[in-house]
């Protein structure tokens, strides 16, 4: 390791003037250190964004600035005190892009995690998850049942949902027959003792648990849109640290921040859809989360990792 070094204030000031000439105002440096062959000064390119988020009928304010660490690299050498190797400004907009991607994502695993009864509440009414619910069902009322009663073998989509719930140990297939798996016993076992829809408690079970397969294997996008917005909802609440009241414009503002844009009719219909399933509610005409929501979003291992 090289000795530590105090970092000479034309050095600091090169490396200053480089992110603003090349990178703009928002990137700036997290910390400046000695390479280890002592021939380097490196500097870590970080970024901190501000934003300003309002409760529309309460008028709370929360002023927020999130830190993104390690988004790109600038080398200046000791000796000449020349720059010999940065990170280009469309890769270090990548390396902050994929930052921001990254706690969309997981907040977006979080918000299926925790609300994955209410979405499979909106999924029981699209056609899209007609053929899982029927197997479901058949699983719920027969208890035991010969597929090829039931299902042709040209019916291709069937038998794949018949294995995918298969290897979620959802069913059990022995011998040409379907019946109740361990996790399908245990799911009736909990929405009996609740007073939960057991088809309802599965689907909830394949949302939390299989919710990638079930979008990008077999196209089950019916539920995005919702997601994307509960989503944009929530990211905004982990950020002000609490529930806040909004309004369709300023959600879909950060929605087209985060996902390919919609329409305010579309973010409408999405919104007013997550407030019949209790994701989300209206007061006084603005949209507000829901606390045991937030609390089980907040309280996740995924959210844990990145505001611990």
């Amino acid at each position: 390791m090289p000795e530590i070094k105090s970092v000479p204030i034309e050095v600091k000031e090169k490396f200053y003037d480089f992110i603003r000439q090349r990178y703009g105002e928002i990137p700036g440096i997290k910390q400046i250190r000695l390479s280890d062959n002592e021939k380097y000064w490196i500097a870590s390119v970080a970024a901190d964004i501000g934003k300003v988020i309002k409760d529309e009928v309460l008028g709370q304010v929360k002023s927020r600035s999130s830190h993104f660490d390690n988004i790109g690299e600038i080398r200046i050498e000791v000796n000449t005190n020349r720059i010999t190797k940065y990170t280009y400004k469309r890769q270090v907009i990548s390396n902050l892009n994929s930052q921001l991607v990254n706690i969309r994502n997981n907040v977006e695993r979080a918000l299926r995690d925790a609300a994955s009864l209410q979405l499979a509440k909106l999924s029981i009414s699209d056609f899209q998850f007609s053929k899982i619910i029927k197997i479901l069902e058949l699983v719920r009322e027969e208890n035991c049942f010969k597929i090829a009663d039931y299902f042709e073998p040209r019916n291709e989509r069937y038998f794949r949902y018949l294995q995918l719930l298969s290897d979620l140990k959802i069913i059990t297939i022995r011998e040409g027959k379907a019946m109740p798996g361990s996790v399908f016993n245990e799911i009736e076992r909990q929405a009996n003792a609740e007073g939960h829809d057991i088809t309802k408690k599965a689907i909830a079970y394949l949302l939390r648990y299989n919710y990638t397969d079930l979008r990008d294997k077999f196209h089950l996008i019916f539920l995005d849109p919702y997601i994307r917005m509960g989503t944009t909802y929530y990211n905004t609440a982990l950020e002000a640290g609490f529930l806040f009241h909004s309004n369709t414009k300023k959600i879909l503002r950060e929605h087209n921040l985060l996902y390919p844009k919609k329409s305010e009719i579309d973010a409408g219909h999405y919104l007013e859809g997550l407030c019949k399933v209790d994701i989300l509610h209206k007061d006084r005409g603005s949209y507000v989360g829901e606390d045991k929501i937030f609390s089980e979003i907040r309280e996740s291992a995924v959210i844990q990792n990145i505001t611990g």
